[in-house]
């Protein structure tokens, strides 16, 4: 190449090997023609690379002229069109079992129309019919229990108002009477005594007969203390000991009665909680849509226990049914990690839809993921980013699932200096 020539060198575009590609526009047509000419002429000439100060280009040599120009920086990828608002239907059934997860019995074809109400999907529910058998027989016997409870709870309230108004004043009056008598015997045994003394020391009785009498007197003074003292004792221990006692049993009881009025109240629940699992079984649309199965990755991604069909088991709060919101599209791609970086919210895309050859749409990035999705197994360890793409302006035609290709515009620079990267040579 001639040193004060203008610069020419050989033309091509940048393509990549196993990552998404991005487009330099402002080059040669000649791009790839150019690079097969330098391969054969590299291994034709063992790979010798001659460079002279004085070479000048043959009449064969693919040349392009290093100028200025506008330059454009494009991402392009193959997407996906889906819903960019969906509502999902998701499993509500407690796991149950030691796997946790309830198997579809019946499941409505996808790409089903279908109006609020229908049917979408019927899960299995004879566990749950089981356990609720199970559950009214346990409600059955928590009843009976509280029913019990609420007895015992009565009839310690009635003990204590019957010995408060009945057994302990029916105490009071006899211990009064014994009280009463042993007065009366008292002051009819000192009459006697008396009596007997006047007609001792006249001689009329014997010693004998006044010692008695003198001994009637002791023993009634006795009896009348012994009653005075069983009325104190009722008053200030018997009877209080015996409240607190009847009090302590009502508060058991109650205690007991809260506890199983608890029991019941909780059985009542799981029986209420059973039958709404088992309504639950059967799901029907929310609103009106197209149905898509849920099936976490159409690339292969997830594994086949996710794959929503007739027979597979799915697990509490896993998405089934998604209904799309069509008048709501976007694009999703995913993009290699080596470019993420370029691509920013608010940047202009063009969608060409599979399919669709004549429909050329427009959108703008809505979301780039901060997080990379899990790697595929034939990804070779290379991270990959979700983009979204709002479309601008939905066509009629389109359907959620169709494939599309994606180039986003990344950057676009005015008058710089540019050449093909093939041109190049370290």
């Amino acid at each position: 190449m001639n040193r004060n020539a203008d610069p020419i060198i050989a033309p091509s575009v940048i393509a990549s090997s196993g990552a998404p590609s991005i487009r330099r526009t402002g080059g040669s047509a000649l791009a790839m023609l150019s690079g097969l000419v330098a391969l054969v002429a590299a291994v034709g000439g063992g790979a010798v690379w001659l460079i002279r100060s004085d070479a000048q280009p043959t009449d064969d040599t693919l040349v392009h002229t290093v100028e200025r120009g506008e330059f454009v920086l494009e991402v392009a990828e193959r997407g996906e069109i889906e819903s960019a608002e969906n509502v999902n239907i998701r499993c509500e059934v407690s796991s149950r079992g030691g796997r946790g997860r309830v198997k579809i019995l019946q499941l409505i074809p996808e790409g089903t129309r279908v109006e609020k109400g229908d049917f979408l999907i019927r899960l299995d529910s004879a566990e749950l019919e089981q356990e609720l058998i199970k559950q009214q027989i346990q409600i059955n016997t928590k009843g009976a229990a509280l029913a019990e409870a609420e007895n015992k709870n009565k009839t310690s309230r009635i003990a204590l108002q019957e010995y408060q108004e009945g057994t302990l004043e029916q105490e009071r009056k006899t211990i009064e009477i014994e009280l009463s008598k042993a007065r009366e015997n008292l002051a009819r045994a000192k009459e006697y005594k008396e009596y007997s003394k006047k007609a001792f020391s006249k001689g009329v009785i014997s010693k004998q007969q006044y010692d008695a009498d003198v001994l009637a007197v002791l023993t009634a003074l006795r009896e009348k203390e012994m009653a005075e003292m069983k009325s104190g004792v009722l008053e200030k221990f018997t009877s209080k000991k015996k409240i607190i006692d009847l009090e302590s049993a009502i508060n058991t009881s109650q205690a007991k009665l809260k506890a199983a009025e608890a029991d019941v109240e909780f059985e009542a629940k799981k029986l209420e909680e059973l039958k709404d699992q088992i309504t639950k079984c059967v799901i029907t649309a929310p609103a009106p849509g197209v149905i898509k199965y849920a099936n976490q990755d159409r690339r292969g991604n997830s594994g086949d226990e996710d794959t929503i069909a007739e027979g597979r088991e799915v697990h509490e709060r896993q998405v089934l049914i998604q209904l799309p919101d069509s008048s709501q599209l976007q694009a999703k791609l995913k993009v290699n990690e080596s470019v993420i970086d370029r691509i920013k919210p608010g940047m202009r895309a063009k969608i060409n839809v599979v399919g669709l050859h004549d429909v050329v749409l427009s959108g703008t990035v809505r979301t780039v993921s901060q997080y990379s999705d899990r790697s595929r197994w034939f990804a070779g360890g290379v991270k990959e980013f979700t983009v979204e793409v709002a479309l601008d302006q939905p066509d009629e035609r389109l359907r959620t699932g169709l494939s599309a290709y994606v180039t986003i515009e990344c950057q676009r620079l005015s008058d710089v200096l540019q050449m093909p990267v093939q041109a190049l040579y370290a």
